[in-house]
């Protein structure tokens, strides 16, 4: 499935709220530290690449795989 640019940004900016609120749900903390966490990872950096195939994942299991790479349980 070829995306334009401008979908991929589409996508990303409706997963990208999602997944920082099940963040900052799980670590209680709140919205600025969770979105600071997500943008600084490499989960982060993976979905921001479109190639990857990211951006097709659900925000949970995208959360998970953050989760996972930062250690969390």
């Amino acid at each position: 499935m070829k995306i334009t640019k401008e979908q991929f940004r589409s996508i990303l900016g409706a997963t990208n709220p999602s997944i920082i609120e099940i963040i900052k749900a799980k670590l209680s903390i709140s919205y600025d530290e969770a979105v600071w966490l997500f943008y600084h990872s490499n989960t982060y950096r993976l979905l921001e690449n479109k190639e990857t195939n990211y951006w097709y994942y659900p925000s949970d299991y995208l959360a998970e795989i953050f989760f996972e790479e930062k250690g969390y349980e």
